[in-house]
């Protein structure tokens, strides 16, 4: 059961260092408690820790332009970071994760910052995977969530949502 929170978040734009924290932060996790880690990546491509970087990024191009080439914990896709992406993840014992749970706290915030919109609908997170939302000049992109499992702590990382 979870009786501790914590939120962090970064002001590093920094890549590498924002991952590292990222593995930092699931090794350390105190017993019964939860995490949520918001970060930004700058002009960054991240890839899975399964894929080949060489097989899905133009890693000559990305250098050329400035960008970083970063490796997440979990698997999944290559996707492209910057200033607009907010980044979260969530850090929790597997017995205390709970994927609907986190969603919602995703999904209230996109509903306070008028971003979801209004309907008599009952919108889920997944309305939202891989679906571009557009409110004015604003355009969101959720993206579909990763996970890392680390002994008994469960990671569940959202990779793109902009807010």
């Amino acid at each position: 059961m979870i009786s501790k929170l914590f939120y962090i978040e970064t002001d590093s734009f920094d890549p590498y260092h924002n991952i590292a924290l990222e593995e930092y932060l699931l090794d350390t996790l105190p017993v019964n408690s939860m995490t949520m880690y918001l970060w930004q990546n700058e002009r960054t491509v991240v890839i899975g820790r399964n894929q080949s970087s060489y097989n899905e990024v133009n890693i000559q191009k990305l250098e050329e332009d400035g960008g970083h080439l970063a490796r997440r914990l979990s698997g999944g896709g290559a996707v492209y970071h910057d200033t607009g992406n907010l980044n979260f993840t969530f850090i929790t014992s597997d017995a205390d994760f709970d994927l609907a749970k986190q969603d919602e706290v995703i999904l209230n915030a996109l509903k306070k910052n008028k971003t979801v919109p209004k309907s008599s609908k009952s919108y889920t997170f997944k309305d939202y995977l891989s679906t571009e939302i557009r409110l004015g000049i604003f355009k969101v992109q959720v993206a579909s969530p990763t996970f890392r499992v680390s002994d008994s702590v469960g990671l569940g990382q959202e990779d793109g949502c902009c807010c």
